[in-house]
């Protein structure tokens, strides 16, 4: 029989692991994941029986996803705000649905294009005014003032719109770089744990080299 059985609101463990499992769809991650950290929180009770003490796992509260890039973040940059983002796979017990495709690039050419339409248009409007000058036979102040407005206003929007998209833009694809390299490097991580576990299987003669 056990000699205590001790459970508290306050009790809890917490775990993360690696998982080779294929995810399509993860929180702020443009790429699918084959390879990726679960981190989770349970409540918890301590038994003892016979002597000895131990933590038990109960109900598990919440079991969140992060690429190996957010989790590399994670651990190495305290205090962030807002935070890291995560996906959230199990919450009270239950099955979360999983997040809608990333669709950052997709917004991304959205406001480009809408930028250079904009830019194309104001650039138009000047064309058309500089050759109604010209078909004209006397250039008034007005018409020069008109035109210089509009060459203002084009200029304005390709020096402020364009390059803060461009920034953005390549701000989005270090991170879809960054977290490539880190799904990459940890794809080869796990092939070296799990060929080190096989060659120790062998045996240590096997593993040194020596067949006899």
């Amino acid at each position: 029989m056990k000699d205590d059985d001790k459970k508290h609101p306050s009790f809890g463990t917490i775990s993360w692991g690696r998982v080779q499992g294929y995810r399509e769809n993860m929180f702020m991650s443009s790429l699918p994941h084959h390879n990726y950290i679960e981190i989770e929180i349970a409540e918890a009770r301590v038994e003892r029986e016979l002597n000895d003490t131990w933590v038990s796992t109960g109900k598990h509260h919440i079991r969140v996803a992060l690429t190996e890039n957010q989790f590399a973040q994670f651990i190495t940059t305290p205090g962030r705000l807002p935070g890291i983002p995560c996906t959230i796979s199990r919450l009270g017990g239950k099955l979360v649905e999983q997040p809608p495709p990333d669709e950052q690039m997709v917004q991304f050419r959205y406001e480009l294009k809408e930028s250079v339409k904009g830019v194309a248009s104001q650039a138009r409007k000047l064309e058309k005014s500089i050759l109604g000058m010209l078909a004209g036979k006397t250039l008034r102040k007005g018409d020069l003032k008109k035109v210089l407005a509009l060459a203002t206003a084009t200029v304005g929007d390709i020096n402020s719109n364009l390059p803060y998209i461009v920034k953005r833009f390549n701000e989005h694809m270090d991170t879809v770089l960054h977290d490539a390299m880190a799904r990459f490097e940890g794809h080869v991580k796990a092939k070296l744990e799990r060929l080190g576990i096989d060659a120790l299987a062998k045996g240590p003669k096997q593993l040194m080299g020596d067949d006899e």
